[in-house]
């Protein structure tokens, strides 16, 4: 049998870097994001069969000779612990090399299959056999991930910050050939947050419809993907708290004439002046909390859990906030309360609430297109 996983090599890092020199063994990859690692597992997957099988046809062989690789993925959960096992100690019938995913697997202290596989490392792989372990979470001190982690096979997919997610757009397009232009990534994001098995759909269907073009533009985006009723309602509410009347006024038409009813729409408002409002009361007691640089990692880690215990105090229920979205929306609703005012914000609502009346208690002719003109016209 081959050798097991060996050490030398740093921890972490992207696939191509930690392949660069040799191949390792055995590669764990855990993160914070399903979609993330799964990408990072099939980037690594192909590289190995890419310098196994060799781009040539095998002139780069591993140590069981040259010719195809299979890849055969083990759902853990599915397939129990003798499932695994069997896969582990079983060679590929068709393929000289091969290399074994374990998808949905947990290292813990109690996870039997964690055993087996220290015990297959221990002994040593088969010759051309490569395991590549998907994890969500990892105990870094249990023996198994010590062991991959000195080998130099530990990799980590960490969900960038806002910076690095438009970056990672950009890399997205880059991948598949297109280069992403000014606007693109904002625009993205706006319309699917940081939901990034989301993003990475839109990116492939954007690069689908640009067809032979090198570029993807932000007119191309939006033929592609439009906007949702929601994102209509948000691109309304900037306008009305901004005090832009011709483009309310402009955003009213479009939701009234795309079906939508007065009622829904004063909802909706109202939903998201309800939000910036909560985010202000919070904020007004707390200045160091917050502030223009404040990353979306710091957000998830010191203002969301405060957020959620003055929530409680309050007795408001998540759902009825901005934390009923997903957390890169939120963050982003936190950065839109920085430029409104609280008292407008409460003179809105008060608006708002005298608009509902008038509209479920009046009958008049083309009521919901009059009571939002005016309620835009005097915001």
């Amino acid at each position: 049998m081959s050798a097991g996983p060996k050490s030398g090599s740093s921890k972490g890092g992207s696939p191509k870097d930690a392949c660069a020199s040799a191949l390792k063994s055995a590669y764990l990859v855990f993160g914070d994001d399903d979609y993330l690692v799964e990408a990072r597992v099939a980037r690594l997957v192909a590289q190995i069969v890419s310098a196994v099988g060799g781009a040539d046809g095998g002139s780069q062989a591993g140590p069981g000779g040259a010719g195809e690789v299979a890849v055969d993925k083990v759902d853990c959960e599915e397939a129990g612990l003798e499932g695994v096992v069997e896969e582990l100690m079983s060679p590929s019938l068709f393929s000289t090399n091969k290399v074994i995913v374990l998808r949905r697997f947990r290292l813990s202290a109690e996870n039997r299959i964690a055993k087996e596989i220290e015990k297959c490392l221990a002994s040593g792989l088969a010759p051309g056999q490569y395991l590549v372990i998907e994890a969500s979470k990892v105990d870094k001190r249990l023996k198994l991930g010590k062991m991959i982690a000195e080998a130099g096979g530990l990799v980590e997919e960490r969900r960038p910050d806002d910076r690095g997610l438009r970056d990672w757009v950009g890399e997205r397009f880059r991948e598949l050939g297109k280069s992403a232009g000014p606007g693109v990534a904002d625009l993205l994001i706006d319309l699917k947050g940081d939901d990034f098995r989301a993003l990475a759909s839109e990116i492939e269907k954007t690069a689908v419809y640009v067809g032979g073009n090198p570029a993807v533009t932000k007119a191309d985006l939006q033929d592609l993907v439009g906007r949702s009723r929601t994102e209509r309602i948000f691109e309304l509410a900037r306008h009305v708290i901004e005090g832009k009347r011709s483009e309310a006024l402009s955003a009213v038409a479009d939701l009234l004439d795309a079906g939508e009813s007065g009622v829904g729409i004063v909802y909706y408002l109202g939903r998201e002046i309800r939000w910036l409002i909560q985010i202000k009361l919070f904020l007004r007691g707390r200045p160091r909390l917050w502030d223009r640089g404040t990353t979306f990692p710091e957000f998830q880690r010191t203002v969301v859990p405060a957020f959620k215990a003055w929530l409680e105090t309050c007795r408001i229920a998540e759902n009825e906030t901005c934390l009923r979205q997903k957390p890169y929306a939120a963050y982003m609703k936190f950065k839109e309360a920085e430029g409104c005012s609280l008292d407008r914000l409460l003179i809105l609502l008060d608006r708002l609430v005298e608009t509902n009346i008038f509209l479920v208690s009046k009958s008049v002719e083309h009521k919901d297109r009059m009571a939002l003109e005016a309620l835009v016209t005097a915001a």
